[in-house]
């Protein structure tokens, strides 16, 4: 099972597609990428999305994250961190154009010149699209009630 907090932590039930909203904690995309491609192994691969690089680093550095200082860089952890791809498609627009250039090689898509960013070498086990109200709403008020919540994460699993 995956989680949103590193191990040993609360885990969360099997799914399929999966929408997780209201208050979590900034690094929580990762150490859900990290658990899942711990417990599917070398074939998995995690895609996050989420508009602003610097929104979402910020909000990492912000949380001072223990365990990630202390694990994410070292040994089996680092390994799997190289099978999670960060994308940070700023606009909707980019968002879509992003996720309908998304293809395996080996596809018939292939001869087509595909980008090395959007051409993964397998297909994501996980897409996780991090604070997708940050695409709709000029700026993210709290008191703002929405769709989709200021701190939501979609998640699935393929």
């Amino acid at each position: 099972m995956v989680s949103l907090f590193p191990q040993p932590g609360p885990l969360l039930p099997g799914f399929p597609t999966l929408l997780i909203t209201g208050p979590y904690h900034s690094s929580a995309p990762i150490h859900l990428a990290l658990t899942l491609n711990s417990e599917l192994g070398p074939q998995a691969h995690a895609l996050i999305l989420a508009p602003s690089r610097t929104l979402f680093k910020d909000a990492i550095l912000r949380l001072n994250d223990h365990w990630l200082y202390a694990n994410s860089g070292t040994g089996r952890n680092a390994a799997l961190a190289t099978s999670v791809t960060l994308l940070y498609p700023p606009t909707p627009v980019h968002l879509s154009l992003v996720l309908s250039m998304l293809c395996v090689p080996g596809t018939e898509n292939q001869s087509a010149g595909l980008h090395p960013k959007t051409a993964q070498a397998v297909a994501p086990s996980l897409v996780v699209l991090a604070e997708p109200s940050r695409y709709f709403l000029p700026s993210v008020d709290p008191s703002m009630s929405s769709y989709v919540p200021p701190t939501a994460l979609h998640l699935t699993l393929t």
